[in-house]
């Protein structure tokens, strides 16, 4: 009797059991380019050395997973897909060729580029230090002549100072020569005896 409780039990895990033993799985494009692939990188097992000039890249010729017949122009000059069929009928030193080819065009505007724009920098830096060359030596001019004005202002001010105070002597001197009643021990001074 206690089997019977039991049995749904087991029955249930067989069920699982044999169910999951029979999940084949489904081949689908893309295991089957897996396994393309695999079945190119061991019919390529000698690992055959390569260089592709990118430090990036591996130094064996294999086929990788990503790579693509429809990018072939592409993936054919890495090391990393030189194994695959597709890059057999690509000439690669052909291509190498072009991109260094192409490399070096690039390079070569880039530097003219680079020179172009270093004229231009060092042009527009000349103007720069001339114009402010030149706007040191306005300033310049124009600090001497303010000094200038500034002297003359100066020279002028002290030159009324000088005539106030003679003025102010002679006014004194006169002052004294006829407090005391215009005595003949006191000589007149000019200015007095002319006022």
């Amino acid at each position: 009797m206690q089997t019977s409780y039991l049995l749904p039990a087991a029955c249930t895990m067989f069920k699982t059991i044999f169910a999951n033993t029979l999940a084949l799985p489904v081949a689908d494009e893309e295991s089957s380019t897996s396994t393309r692939r695999l079945s190119e990188a061991l019919a390529g097992a000698a690992e055959e050395p390569c260089d592709s000039g990118d430090k990036f890249d591996i130094k064996v010729a294999a086929c990788e997973e990503w790579c693509d017949a429809e990018y072939a122009a592409d993936h054919c000059v890495m090391c990393k897909c030189q194994s695959c069929t597709f890059c057999a009928s690509f000439d690669l030193d052909e291509i190498r060729v072009e991109r260094e080819a192409a490399a070096a065009k690039e390079e070569a505007a880039n530097e003219e580029m680079w020179a172009v724009s270093q004229a231009a920098a060092e042009k527009a830096f000349a103007e720069e230090q001339k114009w402010r060359e030149e706007e040191e030596a306005r300033e310049e001019a124009e600090r001497v002549a303010a000094e200038a004005v500034e002297a003359e202002n100066r020279a002028a001010r002290a030159k009324l100072l000088r005539e106030a105070a003679a003025e102010d002597e002679v006014e004194h001197q006169c002052d004294d020569y006829f407090d005391r009643g215009a005595s003949p021990h006191f000589a007149c001074p000019t200015p007095c005896a002319s006022g």
